[in-house]
Formats: C-alpha cells, structure tokens, sequence
C-alpha cells in the first residue's frame, strides 16, 4: 500500500504553471502599454471637442442674450481658441491639430472666426479637430447659428 500524499506534497504550483501565469501578464502588460497612445489621443480630442462645444454655445447665447455680434477666434499659430468677449482663452493639446473651413469670418486667414449674430445667424462654417486618425466635425449653420455636430 503506497502511502497517501499529504497537503503539504499537493499544494503550491509547478514550474510550469508559473511560467505560464507568467506569460499571460506579460502579453497582458504589453497589450495595455500598445493601447494607451490611442486612449491619451482620444480622450484629449474629446475633450478639445467638449471645448470647443462650449465656446460656440457660449457665444451663440452671448450674442442672443446681448443682443450683441459675438465670435470665436481660432489661432492656428498659438493652436488657441479664443472667446475675446469674455477673456476665455483654451489651448489645444499638441496631438489635436484644427482647421477652419467653410464661410467663417475674419480678414486674416491665420485667424478665422465664427461670428455670431443677435438674430440668431452666424458666419457659418465648419471646424475640424483631428488628433492621429480620429476626426470630430462641428458645422455651424449660417441662417440659424445652429451648432451640430457631424458623425465622420
């Protein structure tokens, strides 16, 4: 009769077992680390876009309130949007690029800008923020000053 195994011959883990729990963390650890790029860029082009949200409602209803034209400036060059009125100045993040596009106003062309109107229209135009492959769209009506945002 051979004798019975105890607890302490069963118990712990084998070599083998370790060495694969081992590489499991390992591919696990490498695949966060792949990922985390992608993240930080989305997460800072949300949030860009979450600004840039803000500044355009803020002027629209500055210009309805106060029955007063109301804009926001993009500084390509000091990567800024502006809302001069009320001294709000936000910078991009390095990895979020903008371009103004469509009928935004302004002479300068460094400097474009969205006008909004104490009737409710605007400048109208479009902006773009990009960050890697990702891109947020926001088209802002002219006759109705309307804010919408565009699914790419």
């Amino acid at each position: 009769m051979s004798p019975r195994p105890t607890i302490a011959d069963t118990s712990g883990f084998t070599l083998l077992e370790m060495l694969v729990a081992i590489a499991i963390l390992s591919l696990a650890t490498v695949g966060v680390g792949m990922a985390f790029p992608q993240f930080q860029q989305r997460a800072e082009l949300r949030q860009a876009a979450n600004k840039l949200d803000s500044l355009l409602a803020r002027a629209r209803e500055e210009a309805l309130s106060e029955r007063r034209p109301s804009e926001v400036r993009f500084r390509a060059r000091d990567r800024q949007l502006e809302l001069p009125s009320k001294a709000i100045v936000y910078r991009m993040p390095k990895s979020v690029s903008f371009a103004v596009l469509g009928a935004a106003g302004g002479l300068n062309p460094e400097e474009p800008r969205i006008v909004f109107l104490s009737d409710g229209s605007s400048t109208g135009g479009v902006v773009e923020l990009r960050s890697g492959g990702l891109k947020v769209v926001r088209r802002i009506g002219w006759l109705t000053g309307r804010i919408e945002k565009v699914s790419p």
